[in-house]
C-alpha cells in the first residue's frame, strides 16, 4: 500500500511540474545590431537582454558575443505595451541630478526607446547621448555543436 501511495505522489509531482513549466520570455536572450551615437560611426553591437521580473530587463551592450570586451552600455528598463524603454543603469546619486523640476528631478542619463516588432527593435537614444539603434534577435549556435569531444 505504501508503494502505491509513493508511486501516486511521484506521478502527481511529475505531472504538476510538467504543467507548471514556465513560458519562455520572448525578449530574453541575444540580440545583434548597430548603434550610432552622435556624429560617430555606426558600430556593430551584441546585446544580452536579461529579464529581471515583472517586465523589467537589463541590457548589456558589447562589441561582440565571442570576445572578451568591456560592456559599452549597461541599461535597465521595461518592455511594456510593445515598447522598449531603457535608461543608463547608473546608481541614483545626487551627482547625476542636473536640476529639479516641478514634479521630480532631471537625471544625466541616456534614454533608449523603441517599438518592438517581429523580433526587432529600431529606436532612438536621447538625453546624455543622442543617436539611433537597430537590434534583431539572434540565435547563436555553438561552434563545437556536433563535433567530437577532445581527447582526454
Amino acid at each position: 500500500m505504501m508503494k502505491l501511495i509513493a508511486c501516486s505522489l511521484l506521478a502527481t509531482s511529475l505531472v504538476a511540474s510538467m504543467c507548471a513549466a514556465e513560458t519562455v520570455d520572448p525578449f530574453m536572450g541575444d540580440w545583434q545590431g548597430r548603434v550610432t551615437l552622435g556624429d560617430g560611426p555606426s558600430q556593430d553591437v551584441a546585446v544580452h537582454l536579461i529579464p529581471r521580473g515583472g517586465g523589467h530587463y537589463e541590457a548589456r551592450v558589447a562589441r561582440a558575443f565571442n570576445e572578451r570586451s568591456p560592456v559599452l552600455h549597461r541599461l535597465q528598463g521595461r518592455v511594456a505595451d510593445g515598447q522598449l524603454r531603457l535608461l543608463d543603469a547608473i546608481p541614483f546619486d545626487p551627482a547625476h541630478v542636473l536640476r529639479a523640476v516641478e514634479d521630480g528631478v532631471v537625471v544625466q542619463a541616456a534614454y533608449w526607446t523603441s517599438a518592438v516588432q517581429n523580433g526587432a527593435v529600431e529606436g532612438t537614444v536621447a538625453g546624455r547621448l543622442q543617436g539611433t539603434f537597430v537590434w534583431r534577435q539572434s540565435a547563436r549556435v555553438s561552434p563545437t555543436l556536433g563535433k567530437e569531444p577532445p581527447a582526454g
